[in-house]
């Protein structure tokens, strides 16, 4: 169930998720609504939906008695009839006008100067990659190089680019109307993919996102486990309803800010506080990074067959293709949030240090330690140590 709380409430643990790079963004229309561009305002859905009305109505002749009607239906309901019966120059030219040479304010340029691990968005605009380093787009609908995300500053666009929408006759990556949406959860399998990964494996922030009708993100955080936490900022104080629906999403913190700007400065600030968070002697057992083997007998056989340890010396983790989650470990999980400390007992061989290390890759929402049994931690450097408030 989604919680609603202040910024001051998750405040701490976001500056944790910022320090960690655990923390990802997902931002919608309410990022670039109003913001300049070439000739003329980047439009919110709101917007959008009556332009496209006027369009419809204008092309078939309607007189204002007609216009309720449109407004009763749905974005993509309205964006389906404007795609079908507008002519595509007209439509170019209102995305050209619109959604291209977009200028942001300085407080979003502050906001995407942050150290994001990447960016996705649900707008087709350019002011991303033309206002911030995340210049590197990752379009819809083709195959992904995953080594890029890791080389480069990427900018994730979900629902479709607005300069391939205008460069390609063919271009397949708009998702704004039910039958893109649809196409959408089988051709864009590859980036729903990630996102369901980071769903279930890192925390997101939904920024500016209306969260009505995107059919792709219900699909996925239907399916997905959800570990760690996905925070809704907003203005506006939700009622039962609301947060019903957030739920739906994955959804679960609606975190309340005074103001469209406090979120991003609050964010910014929270950043700024991360990076001077000192070092300890322990934060080395919590900085792992996990790879996932490709299959093929040799670079898998010696952690089947020689018991070849998980971890290796630089702290990183390699699990192997035959790596499975098993349900104890959903177990564990639940229990550790609701009822505590938790001790899992089993034989040699039984598959305790990987239930172990499953475990450890699901909580990212909060530091985790991960110790080996052939490793000794002196109990001053535990008790001198910041964490030491929160360590059990």
């Amino acid at each position: 169930m989604c919680v609603c709380v202040s910024y001051s409430e998750v405040k701490s643990e976001i500056q944790q998720q910022l320090k960690r790079k655990a923390l990802i963004p997902i931002l919608g229309s309410g990022f670039t609504k109003g913001c300049a561009s070439r000739n003329g305002t980047v439009p919110s859905g709101a917007d959008y939906k009556e332009y496209m009305i006027d369009q419809i109505m204008k092309i078939r002749g309607y007189d204002d008695s007609k216009r309720l009607d449109y407004e009763k239906k749905q974005f993509p309901d309205i964006s389906t009839i404007y795609h079908e019966i507008v002519p595509k120059n007209n439509q170019r030219n209102y995305l050209r006008n619109n959604f291209t040479k977009v200028e942001l304010h300085l407080e979003k340029k502050k906001f995407l100067n942050i150290n994001w691990p990447y960016i996705y968005t649900l707008n087709s605009d350019d002011a991303i990659e033309n206002n911030s380093r995340y210049e590197t787009v990752i379009y819809s609908n083709r195959e992904i190089s995953h080594e890029i995300f890791s080389t480069e500053k990427c900018t994730i666009k979900l629902h479709g680019d607005v300069y391939d929408i205008l460069k390609y006759e063919d271009s397949k990556c708009e998702i704004f109307d039910l039958q893109q949406y649809v196409h959408s959860l089988y051709e864009n399998r590859i980036l729903l993919d990630k996102l369901k990964h980071d769903y279930e494996f890192t925390n997101l922030m939904y920024i500016g996102c209306s969260l009505s009708n995107e059919i792709d993100l219900l699909s996925i955080s239907s399916k997905a486990t959800i570990n760690g936490n996905r925070y809704y900022c907003t203005t506006k104080q939700p009622d039962e309803d609301d947060l019903l629906m957030l739920s739906k999403y994955g959804i679960t913190h609606c975190v309340i800010f005074d103001s469209y700007d406090a979120i991003y400065t609050e964010l910014v600030a929270s950043a700024e506080e991360a990076e001077k968070i000192g070092k300890s002697d322990l934060d080395e057992y919590k900085t792992f990074e996990i790879t996932e083997l490709q299959n093929g007998f040799d670079i898998n056989k010696a952690y089947l067959f020689h018991g070849k340890s998980l971890i290796n010396k630089e702290r990183h983790v390699c699990l192997p293709s035959f790596f499975i989650s098993r349900k104890i470990t959903d177990q564990l999980a639940t229990n550790i949030r609701t009822k505590g400390t938790q001790i899992l007992v089993g034989s040699g061989c039984s598959g305790k240090t990987y239930v172990t290390i499953d475990l450890a890759r699901r909580i990212v929402d909060k530091d985790v330690f991960v110790f080996q049994s052939r490793e000794r931690i002196k109990e001053t450097l535990i008790k001198s140590s910041h964490y030491a408030a929160n360590m059990v």
